[in-house]
């Protein structure tokens, strides 16, 4: 496997918490890095994708990492980190967030 070739960091514009971290577009961001399939014939490239994500209620301060993104180019890395921008909201109160598991109670 090769390394990827570009790191950037995604980082919060002001302080304050994170009120949105939309997984769709992180997952086609990712996807369109090649770090998943389009059709079954695509190939996946296991050395691009995300860490260090910020999660929905997060406290952050202005510069503080919301993502780490790896890319196999500069110019994608580029590309993707303009799209990831936009996954991310933050507000300054603490966001009220709905519970992740909804009981079923039929």
């Amino acid at each position: 496997m090769l390394s990827p070739r570009a790191v950037v960091e995604l980082r919060a514009e002001k302080s304050g918490f994170v009120s949105r971290c939309d997984a769709r577009i992180i997952g086609e961001v990712i996807r369109d890095l090649g770090g998943g399939r389009l059709t079954k014939d695509s190939s996946i490239n296991y050395d691009v994708g995300v860490a260090r994500l910020a999660k929905p209620g997060d406290a952050v301060q202005k510069n503080s990492v919301l993502v780490r993104l790896h890319a196999a180019s500069s110019g994608a890395a580029t590309s993707a980190g303009a799209r990831l921008k936009t996954a991310f909201a933050i507000s300054v109160g603490r966001p009220k967030l709905e519970p992740l598991i909804f009981a079923n109670l039929h």
